[in-house]
């Protein structure tokens, strides 16, 4: 395994303005702790409630994940990070924030949590499975994971599903298909979470488990509350030069009584906004780990963490990384492409035009010498006739391979394109972990836990 670091304004467009403007510190008066500091990182005790380690139990995670609940439970401080549950693990993403809370964990002595937003209504691409080349679809129109309002841990994943995806057939195709459980969708990813990284610590909680509704119900009691304190850091985003991501969402919290909706009935659940101030009112967050969008929505929480009497934890940004396989390097090799122009336009990499005219000016002068010469007219003529014809065959190949060749050439660059930025995505973004599995082993995701950087605040491409 080899990485090399391409700095995030090298991806263009790929990262959001909001985003570089925190890489770049022009927000830093938005995060009152220093991200980059780990020294600095604190969590204040928090109580772990039982039904907690029931979950875990109940999902069969292991000892070492059990043990650092119990960690949890005495003082150790957290470093958390979430997604909404996906079908077969979901993107790369999910392990690469997975990665990073654990390493940061490590380094300041603390416990590693991920947060399985199950409570979220909305199944979007999580029925989705893509890889190069190939998508799998589970969430059909009258599939159990449609969208029908209904808490994404009340969605089923079939067992069938499985059996039809189009993993490639390699010796760890079986070991990947084995970490894949079929019933509710929460448990299912709680599951491969566990499956992958709960020897190495990990504790996965669900919201349903944790209790402290009391900020919700504030919100709910005082939705302008909520609302006042994100118009003032949009207020503040916007002096800095940048849009603010979250507007006018009310006390921005839901009731689950069957269905999700907004509003107080049934248990409370909270949105996009207020599920940070929740989590880290009912954990002992010191650091929470995101993507680029979650990084760009917590640069509009500062107050909103101050109007709930919460203390704002550090915010990292996760792990990015695009990997690149071996038929992908060969593409990059033969082209010349290094790792920071993956995401530019590799067109200009083929080829070149045909040189006709070149061949075309080799015509004209060889006949202007044969005719040139001293000899008799019809033996120049029958001369320039077939050097021209030996010309003219020669131009015909040398274009049928030119064209061949941009054609291949071009085929190989629009595949290498698809690999590092499917849809226009970066890959990390659109392709399955499981695929990696399949393609890899378990064994990748171990190395790549070790290897990759947690703060190096770049993007990095793993060769593989």
């Amino acid at each position: 395994m080899r990485i090399e670091r391409v700095p995030f304004a090298a991806l263009g467009a790929h990262v959001p303005p909001i985003a570089l403007g925190y890489l770049t510190s022009r927000l830093g008066s938005r995060f009152p702790v220093d991200s980059r500091d780990p020294s600095r990182w604190r969590g204040r005790p928090a109580r772990i409630p039982e039904a907690v380690e029931g979950r875990l139990r109940g999902l069969g995670a292991p000892p070492e994940s059990l043990a650092a609940l119990e960690r949890l439970r005495k003082g150790a401080p957290a470093v958390v990070t979430g997604q909404q549950p996906a079908v077969a693990g979901g993107p790369m993403y999910d392990v690469y924030k997975a990665i990073t809370a654990i390493r940061l964990a490590r380094a300041i002595g603390g416990v590693a949590v991920f947060w399985n937003h199950s409570d979220d209504h909305h199944p979007g691409d999580l029925g989705r499975v893509r890889m190069p080349d190939v998508e799998n679809r589970i969430a059909e129109a009258a599939h159990p994971l449609a969208d029908d309002d209904r808490p994404l841990y009340e969605r089923e994943v079939d067992a069938s599903f499985f059996g039809r995806l189009a993993l490639p057939d390699t010796p760890h195709r079986a070991g990947a298909l084995a970490m894949l459980r079929s019933g509710p969708l929460a448990e299912h990813f709680s599951r491969f979470l566990l499956g992958l990284f709960g020897r190495h610590g990990l504790v996965v909680v669900e919201p349903r488990d944790l209790g402290g509704e009391a900020p919700l119900r504030r919100a709910l009691a005082e939705p302008d509350v909520v609302e006042g304190a994100l118009a003032r850091g949009a207020r503040a985003l916007e002096a800095l030069g940048f849009k603010a991501p979250l507007r006018e969402l009310g006390a921005n919290v839901y009731g689950i009584a069957g269905k999700r909706v907004r509003g107080g009935e049934g248990r409370l659940s909270a949105g996009v906004a207020m599920r940070l101030i929740l989590q880290d009112s009912v954990l002992p967050t010191a650091a929470y780990v995101g993507g680029p969008n979650e990084i760009g929505y917590s640069a509009q929480l500062r107050e909103l963490y101050d109007a709930f009497g919460v203390a704002m934890p550090a915010i990292v940004p996760r792990i990015s990384a695009t990997l690149v396989e071996h038929r992908v390097a060969r593409v990059m090799e033969k082209f010349s492409i290094a790792a920071r122009e993956l995401w530019g336009d590799l067109s200009g990499r083929l080829a070149g035009s045909v040189p006709a005219a070149e061949i075309d000016a080799i015509a004209r002068d060889a006949a202007a010498r044969i005719g040139a010469l001293d000899a008799p007219a019809h033996e120049r003529e029958k001369t320039a006739r077939k050097v021209a014809q030996a010309i003219e065959a020669f131009k015909r190949r040398v274009v049928e391979d030119r064209v061949h060749a941009d054609g291949v050439g071009r085929a190989q660059l629009e595949k290498l394109a698809t690999h590092v930025a499917p849809g226009g995505v970066l890959q990390e973004r659109v392709f399955a972990s499981v695929y990696y599995l399949a393609m890899f082993g378990t064994g990748l995701v171990d190395e790549l836990l070790e290897s990759l950087d947690p703060l190096g605040f770049e993007h990095q491409v793993v060769f593989i």
